[in-house]
């Protein structure tokens, strides 16, 4: 099933009204209109709920909302590491061995339930911080077609699927919500190739192999 993209998702204000077209209701014209429209409350506090089960990918992110560039600092005193609000998962570079040490967070504090609790000052490099991937909540406006399109039809799907129950119409929602994450993961998948082979020292291993760069 083809995806159409042309539909014109860019803010959540249009993804409140395609969720709430689903289920036959009047659409909105801006925000505002949500605090005192019942329906379109619901829509838009489901698209949030989508938004963030997307966004997380079981903890990995996507390439718009993975951020690597993250060095952390430790408290002097306490070694707790506060995160930004919206982050929604984190993973620490170890640099002994270029591993990562995945840790959780207890509200903005990273925490390690096995070894180190809150202090995570023993891991902090050279140079005093905490090289940290982090995936980051995103609001809607800033995400890429791909990722607003698949939330958009998760949305759907399930905003009928709660108030309706219509298996036929289920059936035809879940269809196009399953074809956009798709082509959200496959706009994924190229970006981590097109990222890994510009690493030169990817690019010439794989040359090597007689593989992607070998021409």
């Amino acid at each position: 099933m083809d995806i159409n993209l042309s539909l014109g998702i860019n803010t959540k204000v249009d993804a409140t009204n395609r969720v709430l077209e689903a289920i036959g209701s009047v659409g909105i014209n801006s925000d505002e209109e949500i605090d005192w429209n019942i329906d379109a409350a619901d829509a838009s506090n489901l698209i949030d709920a989508m938004s963030q089960e997307i966004q997380t990918n079981m903890g990995k992110g996507f390439w718009f909302n993975r951020e690597a560039f993250h060095k952390l600092t430790p408290d002097p005193v306490t070694g707790y590491v506060v995160v930004p609000n919206n982050t929604l998962s984190c993973t620490i570079t170890r640099n002994n061995d270029g591993s990562v040490m995945p840790v959780t967070l207890r509200g903005t504090t990273l925490f390690d339930s096995e070894n180190l609790g809150y202090d995570m000052r023993s891991l902090v490099n050279s140079a005093g911080v905490l090289p940290c991937v982090l995936v980051v909540n995103l609001t809607f406006e800033f995400l890429p077609a791909t990722a607003r399109h698949a939330i958009t039809n998760a949305a759907r799907f399930w905003v009928v699927t709660d108030k309706e129950g219509d298996q036929v119409k289920m059936a035809s929602l879940k269809q196009a919500a399953d074809a956009s994450y798709a082509a959200m993961v496959a706009e994924n998948n190229g970006q981590r190739r097109r990222n890994m082979f510009q690493n030169k020292g990817i690019a010439r291993a794989v040359h090597h192999a007689g593989g992607y760069n070998n021409n």
